[in-house]
């Protein structure tokens, strides 16, 4: 990175959290900093946006779109996303899961996508006005796919955005973390962890936050991993929802 100095970075949010969490740790100076970051097809968590800006001293820009040619929908500089009209159509459609997405492309080549039911949520602000001057219409929250929430048979559905917490105020002792539900009384957490320095207490305080979001009674297995395996598509997820 240091050699190739790259004005702009692009790329999935796992890819660049991941690089950043290691910059920060091994303590690695940059000799560069970037105009900006722009963070594509996984969610944009509060810490993953926090770490990124911090280590590399750059703001961080939120994008979604998708492989199907789903309709842009980009981020400006008040970090206000804006669906960006020309690019294509959304619908919605409410679901038992959430606001679903139906999109319309305006820019793919091959077989056309009409009110293509993609799979993502996402939630419209009633603002109608932003600060950067654009008029196109603002996303107040793209969910993600519909399986970016867990289960549980005591408790209900627990959010990606709530699971992301588990961690909080823990050192730098966990590299990688995946939520996995088997069933809605079965989960499972599994852990890539530093071995110098993540401890009995940090597995305690994991366990105790995990309780707090699924129950006393469901099980709960805490794994540690020597990795996380990506999807075929190369993503990170977060959560996995098996059952």
């Amino acid at each position: 990175l240091n050699a190739f100095a790259p004005e702009v970075i692009n790329g999935f949010v796992s890819a660049i959290y991941d690089i950043a969490v290691y910059i920060k740790r091994k303590d690695f100076k940059l000799d560069f900093t970037p105009k900006a970051i722009f963070t594509t097809s996984e969610t944009l968590l509060v810490h993953h946006r926090e770490t990124i800006e911090e280590v590399f001293g750059a703001p961080v820009y939120n994008q979604y779109a998708s492989a199907e040619g789903a309709p842009f929908i980009t981020e400006c500089i008040h970090k206000k996303l804006h669906f960006n009209t020309d690019t294509g159509v959304i619908e919605t459609r409410e679901t038992s899961a959430g606001t679903e997405m139906l999109v319309t492309s305006f820019h793919t080549r091959g077989t056309p996508l009409v009110r293509y039911a993609i799979g993502d949520m996402i939630d419209f602000s009633q603002e109608t006005s932003c600060k950067c001057g654009s008029a196109l219409p603002i996303v107040q929250k793209i969910a993600g796919r519909n399986v970016d929430f867990l289960e549980s048979a005591e408790t209900g559905k627990v959010s990606l955005s709530h699971l992301a917490d588990v961690i909080k105020g823990i050192p730098n002792s966990v590299v990688n973390i995946q939520f996995v539900q088997h069933s809605p009384s079965h989960f499972e957490v599994l852990l890539v962890v530093d071995e110098a320095v993540f401890t009995a207490k940090h597995e305690a305080s994991i366990l105790k936050e995990m309780r707090t979001r699924f129950g006393a009674e469901v099980h709960i297995a805490i794994k540690k991993v020597d990795h996380i395996e990506r999807t075929l598509g190369g993503k990170y997820q977060l959560i996995k929802k098996l059952g």
